[in-house]
């Protein structure tokens, strides 16, 4: 007889059958055993029957009910329809529901009125058909307006629905479907609602007062041009969407303006809104790109929370209490927007990886607290170009990492806060950013590991132009401050801090520090230029310190030491000063190489004090203006006779000992300098030069000032440092080096470590994707391997159609081999079947359909529509057949 595969066919064919048969159409039941899969496995789905929309069900065809026939007949003689092949005219209004199943109809209401439909029928119903076209209909009704049910190629056009309507046009299971220059206002439910369809197009319509105006769920390819949406809950509110458009939609008294949910692909440009709590939101969506959006008077203008790839640009968000907030999210740009007026912030990004913000202005932010640039917990965010003017506070960063501000200009009139704060963040980079008139301070940095702060300038400031604190691993550099209050840099309790080449000037009477450190532990100063302060340079309870090269000049005190500990002093220049230094309480410090001139001396606090005034012989110790000559005798003691560019007689120096072997002329100094290149901020590195082990944390280089003997010999070491390798030679030396500068570069790459993200639960073969930090791979097996160096990173794993992701997002520290990292994906349940469509076998069914098969598919198909006949009205009845009752309807 058959096969088993023909069999198989037949069993399911009539378990199709059998509800179709019945009274009342029953669905299959739901398939259980859904939940995470065992560890180690991916399982696949299911096999089953295509699914169906389960409100794809026949048309309303109780009584009061007019169809257009397949054929092209109207089977109520009485309704106000004229027909001209495929035209039909309303020649009036008329009461009931229009059922269309005429393929290529076009219906012309010519603002004819349709209206009260039985219970709860469509007034007008376009059931499986295709090339449909309703003009100019005018409906009203309590219930469902129109509804497009499996249809295709559907245009409604200058159709009115309502006020009093739950939903205007609702749309299931369709595709290519036009609603256009129609008008759907006064829905209680949704103005136009859009399910499981494809190819849309609303243009031109208007559906405000309504509770939503656009409603569009688990669709794809649909576009939304120039329609109203007023006064609702929420104006366009797309679920499950793929492939959206949105433009020019004129949204106000909303509660959000465009809710995108689960939303993948989408294109917004030039919607506009005024007054509501959202303008734009997005949960869970990627791929989505706004530009020149305008929303004026929202709680919040743009919400993302837990989306990626996302991109707003050139919009007017202002007057807004948030302008722009992200939460969860990854693989943002926001570029060149209007963010001013705002009351809380104007951009702020919680959790955020891989973020830009660029070219944006937040300026008059009126809160007592209000921000314009806010990051919290985020990893690697740039914020480029951004302009904030007249704001409380400027750029505020709590605990994120890898945080670059580049190029900002912030105008501070009137901020009470700094203009760039940072609070327990790491590796961050802050550079040739403009800070003017602060009335508090510039640049406050507490807590902080690893703080690049290189070429900023600081005009003006209240309180002080840099203040580190509680930090490690510190480059304060290439910086010019002017008028910076009681400290032009500030640091306190920090540990390994680099300051080098920056200039500050007082031009008034000298008041405030040009740079002050306390409690700093291995620091370095070199080659900074302040003039004019009340203390040029100070140094208290600070160990490890060396301070080189710096100009020290036309302030009261150049150089103030107050109980420093282990630090060296040398080749500074300290002219003009009232008081060229102020010691106390040192311990362990060396001076020598100095250039002290034309000042009226200095002061030497009580107390013991062990300081060394020069570097022995012949190294020599500094040089003073007021104590030159003669030099006529050389050695050791001063005893043979020949110059040696020394003065014959040590300088006393009351309670801070002497200089043994003051210089005849003014020191020329000369280094050694140790630069570095690929280590992470504030690494710790380290050389080993003539003997001595140096330290500096990166990018800080090393500073050696080379010896003022007429043969130097310099050699040199690079200890191993854990997590990195050295590309090129990790020793220099010993060599013979006349006195000049000397620079070298020491060249680390890191190790790299393999770290493997394993998936869970996806079938097999099925793709997905991971965001690392500014990285996204991808692929369709079951584990993605990926080379990465010692550090911490946030990752977030992709959403994939069909499934829930409940494991998949944190930070990631790589500290050496031996990462894995576990992506758990659940399937969703399986959408209940219906029992409307024909039969499409799967894979595992193609051998041996024949015939037998296609016959009972072509049944199905027949007993549904004569079902669907049957119970559209009741039968007309002919003479008695035997027994009296009535004979059965002719077929």
């Amino acid at each position: 007889m058959f096969s088993d595969g023909v069999c198989m066919t037949l069993l399911l064919v009539a378990a199709m059958l059998a509800p179709v048969l019945a009274e009342v159409p029953t669905a299959p039941p739901a398939a259980s055993g859904a939940g995470v899969p065992p560890a180690g496995a991916r399982v696949a789905p299911e096999l089953g029957l295509p699914y169906v929309h389960p409100h794809l069900t026949p048309p309303h065809l109780s009584a009061g009910t007019t169809v257009i026939e397949p054929n092209g007949s109207v089977d109520n003689s009485s309704a106000p329809i004229s027909v001209d092949g495929n035209e039909y005219t309303f020649t009036g209004s008329f009461q009931g529901t229009l059922v269309d199943e005429r393929n290529g109809s076009t219906i012309l209401a010519e603002g004819k009125t349709l209206s009260g439909g039985a219970g709860d029928a469509p007034e007008l119903e376009l059931w499986d058909v295709h090339e449909v076209m309703v003009l100019g209909l005018q409906i009203v009704t309590v219930g469902l307006g129109i509804l497009v049910s499996n249809a295709q190629s559907v245009t409604l056009r200058n159709v009115t629905v309502g006020p009093s309507a739950d939903i205007g046009v609702s749309v299931l299971g369709s595709s290519t479907v036009e609603v256009s220059n129609g008008s759907f206002t006064g829905s209680r439910l949704v103005g136009i609602s859009i399910a499981e369809s494809t190819g849309l197009w609303l243009t031109s319509n208007n559906a405000s007062d309504s509770a939503d105006g656009v409603e569009i769920q688990d669709s794809t390819n649909a576009t939304l041009v120039g329609n109203v949406l007023g006064q609702c809950a929420i104006g366009v509110n797309a679920t499950e969407v793929s492939g959206l458009e949105i433009s020019s939609t004129r949204l106000s008294g909303v509660g959000t303006g465009i809710l995108l949910s689960d939303v993948l692909h989408a294109d917004l440009m030039g919607d506009a809104g005024t007054s509501g709590g959202y303008g734009l939101q997005a949960t869970r969506s990627s791929f989505v790109n706004a530009s020149r959006e305008s929303f004026s008077g929202f709680g919040t203008g743009v919400s993302l929370a837990s989306s990626s790839n996302i991109s707003i640009a050139d919009s007017t968000l202002i007057s807004c209490a948030n302008a722009i907030e992200a939460n969860s999210s990854g693989s943002l740009e926001f570029q060149s927007n209007n963010l001013s007026d705002f009351t809380v912030a104007g951009l702020t990004l919680s959790n955020v990886s891989n973020a830009q913000a660029s070219l944006n202005v937040a300026s008059s932010g009126t809160g007592p607290q209000a921000t314009a640039f806010l990051t919290v917990d985020d990893r690697e965010v740039t914020e480029y170009g951004n302009v904030a003017d007249g704001d409380p506070f400027g750029i505020v960063d709590i605990g994120s990492a890898g945080l670059t501000l580049n190029e900002n200009l912030l105008v501070g009139s009137g901020m009470p806060g700094p203009a760039i704060s940072l609070q327990g963040d790491g590796q961050t980079s802050i550079l040739r950013n403009s800070i003017t008139n602060a009335s508090g301070t510039a640049i406050a940095l507490d807590r902080g590991i690893g703080t690049v702060l290189s070429e900023n300038s600081i005009i003006g400031a209240g309180v002080a132009g840099i203040v580190a604190a509680n930090s490690t691993g510190v480059e304060l550099g290439n910086t010019s401050f002017k008028h910076t209050g009681a400290f032009g840099l500030e640091l306190l309790n920090c540990t390994g801090v680099t300051l080098w080449g920056n200039a500050g000037q007082e031009p008034s009477e000298p008041s405030g520090d040009g740079v002050f450190a306390y409690g700093l532990t291995t620091v370095t100063a070199a080659f900074n230029n302040l003039t004019g302060f009340h203390q040029a340079l100070s140094l208290a309870n600070t160990t490890g310190a060396t301070a080189v090269g710096n100009n020290l000049t036309h302030s009261a005190i150049g150089l103030t030491l107050s109980g420093d500990a282990e630090s060296l002093i040398a080749a500074n220049g300290v002219w003009d000063d009232s008081l060229a230094f102020s010691v106390a309480g040192n311990l362990g410090v060396a001076i020598y190489h100095n250039n002290f001139g034309n000042d009226s001396g200095w002061v030497g606090g009580a107390g013991p004090q062990s300081i060394a005034g020069d570097a022995g012989y012949p190294e020599g110790g500094n040089f003073w203006s007021n104590h030159t000559g003669p030099d006529v005798l050389s050695g050791p003691n001063q005893s043979t006779s020949g110059s040696d560019g020394i003065v014959d007689t040590p300088l006393a120096l009351g309670p801070l000992g002497t200089d043994g072997y003051p210089l005849t002329a003014p020191w020329v100094p000369n280094y050694a300098i140790f630069t570095e290149s690929g280590l992470l901020l504030a690494t710790s590195w380290s050389l080993v030069i003539n003997g001595a082990r140096f330290t500096a944390d990166a990018p800080g280089p090393i500073i050696y000032p080379e010896s003022n003997a007429p043969n130097a010999t310099i050699s040199w070491e690079v200890p191993p440092l854990p997590g990195f390798s050295l590309s090129g030679p990790a020793t220099g030396g010993p060599w013979s080096e006349p006195r000049s500068n000397l620079s070298f570069t020491i060249t680390y790459f890191a190790d790299r470590y393999s770290v493997v993200f394993q998936e869970y639960g996806l079938a097999p073969d099925t793709p997905w994707t991971l965001v690392l930090g500014s990285l996204q791979e991808g692929g369709d097996t079951a584990s993605l391997t990926i080379s990465l160096t010692n550090g911490t990173y946030s990752y977030l794993a992709g959403t994939v159609p069909g499934y829930n992701l409940t494991v998949g997002a944190g930070l990631l520290t790589v500290t050496g081999p031996g990462a894995l990292i576990v992506v758990v994906y659940v399937a969703l349940p399986p959408k209940p079947m219906a029992a409307t469509y024909s039969l499409a076998t799967v894979e595992e069914l193609v051998t041996g359909i024949t015939v037998a098969t296609t016959v009972a598919i072509v049944s199905l198909g027949l007993l549904w529509r004569a079902r669907r006949r049957v119970a559209r009205r009741p039968p007309p009845l002919r003479a008695s057949g035997p027994g009296g009752g009535p004979t059965e309807p002719p077929p």
